[in-house]
């Protein structure tokens, strides 16, 4: 089989043994460099006269032609794996290939150019005012040209493939290519491999080096008649591939390197000339241009797109929590949630049980924003579906934690308060996963905070538990809150803390809970200013009315 690696280079590897293994561990049989591998990713290995492909458990997937292995397959003559940035071309060569290659190539006798010098100095390579006839357009017409057809918004792969036309109309290759530097990889990707027929060419070979003038260097190069040069006599690239001339210049816009052109031509009467280079580097820097500016307008929609998902995920997620407690006879409940950002990670809600009890419920995510709004919409939905069997809530909150243990990422996790209220005696059982004691303030005008706590959900499966109970008397206040009541900052820094969070409710204290709760979120705000605000608030006051 033929490997293409991410970084352009290609090798042959022989099916010589019973089982290769391939990845980017050293103990591989044939070993990727590539950080999107896993150490072991994918086998090839014989079964009876065939070979097979199969995935070794990796991280990102094994592809046989763009389709995922999920079983161990038959590749076919042909056939494409692709394994993160590495290409293998089964029994066959591949196809659209660019190679940049390490062998040497000499650049005496080449000339090489800064690229700013030839864009911004008219004379810096002697007029251009007209080119040979056999060239085609005048360079003023050419670049006319292109700046009309540049100017069209248009998908990134369509605006690539318009760019090859200009330079092929302009400058007769026969061959060329255009390739961009992966932001991720910060390798340079084939984008378009074209003949002069607009078809895909054979194999396509650059030296590292003139790659490495052009992308780092910043310099455009023009190779003139190079099989006759007896400066590069010594059959590296260039002269290999029988070359007579070759241009090679970077997508330069004024501020960064985002890629290269390269275009060749084997026929001596069509060799390229200083002209075409200075011609050449200005299209490629119109291009460069366009390219930035179409993905800056493609992340533009993204951004909006994402934006209009996130409010509608907003919605949803509104929607999702209790607009109101259901009617508890002897208890004001009342809760609110300002999330962060537009989604956010807290819950709470309300679930009626039977004989007119209520199950009061606070959540809190680790994280901000989207992924924490996903985990806590999860969270909910198992939490409501649990809540369909009488169980009691120690196992209610076992159950949650086993669940979130096989799930949740190692640095994720969830807070969580869960108490059952059972009006006819005003008691309250409750179970606390590692969330903020709730704050009682009884008739009496004490103050205290519901003792017991287990660890967080969703880190250290089979815990058990440990359920707690309190009563409520006539007149007492309970406040069920989120850290991010208390961690708010200033615009100095300052905390808001827990000890202005009691002294807030001492002074909401003979208000209903909704006006309560209106009450506490000004003080917080207000404290806040004008300051950004990092995590999620939820409050909910529980009050036992005064029969």
């Amino acid at each position: 089989m033929v490997v293409t690696t991410p970084d352009g280079k290609t090798l042959r590897r022989d099916l010589d043994i019973p089982r290769i293994s391939i990845g980017r561990s050293s103990r591989n049989d044939l070993v990727l460099a590539d950080l999107s591998l896993s150490r072991v990713h994918a086998e090839i290995f014989r079964e009876g006269e065939q070979f097979l492909v199969k995935d070794a458990g990796s991280k990102n997937g094994t592809l046989l032609n763009d389709r995922q292995v999920l079983t161990p397959t038959l590749p076919r003559k042909g056939d494409r794996i692709t394994l993160g940035g590495a290409n293998l071309w089964f029994n066959t060569e591949p196809q659209q290939r660019v190679e940049i290659t390490d062998r040497p190539t000499p650049v005496a006798g080449t000339t090489v150019v800064p690229v700013e010098q030839l864009i911004t100095n008219p004379t810096a390579m002697g007029s251009t005012t007209i080119l040979p006839e056999h060239r085609g357009s005048l360079p003023l017409e050419i670049l006319q040209k292109a700046g009309e057809q540049l100017v069209v918004t248009a998908p990134l792969d369509e605006l690539l493939h318009s760019i090859m036309d200009l330079i092929f109309e302009a400058l007769k290759p026969e061959r060329g290519f255009l390739m961009l530097i992966d932001p991720k990889s910060n390798l340079l990707e084939p984008k378009v491999v074209r003949d002069d027929k607009k078809g895909v060419s054979e194999g396509i070979t650059l030296s590292r080096h003139i790659a490495d003038l052009v992308v780092k260097g910043k310099q455009s190069v023009l190779t003139s008649d190079a099989m006759h040069d007896p400066r590069f006599e010594h059959g590296e690239s260039i002269v290999a591939q029988g070359i007579r001339s070759a241009l090679c210049v970077p997508l330069w816009n004024s501020r960064e390197v985002m890629g290269l052109v390269y275009v060749d031509s084997r026929i001596q009467s069509n060799s390229f000339a200083p002209a075409d280079l200075r011609l050449l580097s200005n299209l490629a820097n119109m291009a460069a241009v366009k390219i930035e500016n179409n993905r800056l307008f493609e992340e533009t929609l993204a951004v909006r797109a994402l934006q209009r998902d996130l409010e509608l995920a907003a919605q949803i997620q509104r929607k999702l929590m209790p607009r109101s407690c259901p009617p508890v006879p002897g208890f004001d409940i009342a809760g609110t949630n300002l999330p962060c950002r537009t989604v956010g990670g807290d819950t709470y809600d309300f679930l009626p049980r039977e004989g007119k009890r209520v199950w009061v419920a606070v959540g809190d995510v680790s994280g901000k924003g989207l992924p924490a709004a996903m985990i806590m919409s999860h969270f909910q939905a198992m939490l409501r579906g649990l809540a369909e069997a009488e169980r009691p809530l120690a196992q209610i909150a076992g159950r949650l934690n086993d669940n979130l243990s096989r799930t949740l990422a190692t640095n994720q996790f969830i807070s969580f308060f869960l108490a059952e209220l059972d009006p006819s005696e005003g008691v309250m059982r409750y179970v606390n996963a590692g969330h903020n004691p709730p704050i009682r303030i009884t008739s009496t005008g004490e103050m205290d905070r519901l003792k017991g706590s287990g660890p967080v959900l969703g880190v250290v499966p089979g815990v058990h538990y440990p359920s707690h109970e309190t009563v409520l008397g006539p007149g007492d206040i309970l406040l069920l809150y989120s850290d991010g009541a208390t961690e708010s900052l200033n615009t100095t820094g300052e905390e808001f803390g827990e000890d202005r969070l009691m002294a807030c409710l001492r002074q909401v204290a003979a208000l209903e809970s909704e006006a309560g709760l209106a009450k506490l979120e000004e003080s917080i705000l207000g404290f806040c200013g004008a300051a950004p605000r990092y995590d999620d608030i939820t409050l909910l006051l529980v009050r036992r009315t005064v029969p």
